[in-house]
């Protein structure tokens, strides 16, 4: 029995159009996105137990929410599932490779700037002038073995309960994910204004990187994908 009407949840990996596609659905007029503390990353695992602020659920729509590192725990997987157990999940890929690339430019951008309280600031000492290299090993490299994340996802969600949506294909045709996800969650796909394809920083940057990182990671991006096709989880690619 559902303990809260927890319908979906868009999860994914770093930098792979989570806020994107959380924003497209936000203009659905079936679909209410919760959101705690004004965030739009809300981890609901908190509310496990306890009431819900107000406005964070609606009646009469599809309540979803956005918090993109469920992908990472199990735990909190299970506690979203044991919330609602018809919960359905969106989970949003991407070339790990293009992801490093994405990922660095991000945190080495946040150490040298203002913020003070995000963990790449605390840590200014590494992440301000980190190479990929260093960035790869210290830090992204666990978080990037993509197709490990999915095969626990598989042991916890069924797999008619999950959507892949690739960033690639929210890049080239916005529009076209958000039918599929109505379709997924059953609700009339809003027409988005027409954007042109968005090419990305990691799309079109021309930076370096060690060929063993590159093969690592195209391995990671074939076994990726070979898990989905066997897995029969529906995605848009």
């Amino acid at each position: 029995m559902s303990e809260l009407p927890v319908d979906f949840a868009v999860i994914g990996f770093p930098k792979c159009g989570t806020t994107a596609l959380i924003r497209s659905l936000m203009q659905s007029g079936d679909i209410h996105i919760g959101m705690l503390n004004n965030s739009i990353e809300s981890d609901i695992t908190a509310l496990k137990g306890v009431k819900p602020p107000d406005g964070f659920f609606a009646e009469d729509k599809i309540n979803g929410h956005n918090f993109s590192a469920y992908v990472f725990s199990t735990h909190k997987i299970r506690m979203l599932t044991e919330m609602n157990d018809n919960c359905r999940l969106i989970l949003c890929v991407r070339n790990p490779l293009l992801s490093l690339l994405s990922w660095h430019r991000m945190h080495v951008k946040i150490a040298n700037g203002p913020l003070s309280y995000h963990f790449a600031s605390v840590e200014r000492d590494f992440f301000a002038d980190c190479t990929i290299e260093s960035y790869y090993s210290k830090f992204a490299q666990s978080r990037l073995q993509y197709h490990m994340y999915f095969h626990r996802l598989l042991g916890i969600v069924p797999a008619d309960r999950i959507l892949i949506v690739w960033q690639s294909r929210m890049a080239e045709e916005m529009q076209a994910v958000m039918n599929a996800c109505a379709s997924f969650l059953g609700f009339e796909a809003p027409v988005l204004a027409y954007q042109s394809p968005h090419v990305g920083f990691a799309d079109r940057c021309e930076v370096h990187v060690a060929g063993i990182i590159s093969a690592e990671l195209s391995l990671v991006h074939e076994k990726l994908r070979s898990l989905i096709f066997d897995s029969g989880v529906i995605e848009v690619a």
